[in-house]
């Protein structure tokens, strides 16, 4: 069953990627660093489930920065 994530939902995976990428952190790895199952973060990152504000608070203290790197600005 598909569900109709919001459109920061892609932003803010596409960005954790490249953070990710530029840390040299691949999937697994931020999965065992953060403590988040493969599985859900695989379905997280490819915006099929939104993330969880805890999960993104683990996924940007691995990466080293703040959730809010990761949040697309408001729009006005």
């Amino acid at each position: 069953m598909a569900t109709d994530l919001p459109a920061d939902a892609a932003e803010i995976a596409r960005r954790i990627e490249a953070r990710m990428a530029r840390a040299r952190v691949s999937r697994r790895d931020l999965a065992s660093r953060t403590g988040i199952p493969f599985a859900t973060l695989d379905r997280k990152l490819d915006a099929v489930q939104e993330l969880t504000f805890a999960e993104l608070h683990a996924i940007s203290a691995c990466l080293g920065t703040n959730p809010s790197a990761f949040i697309p600005s408001a729009q006005p």
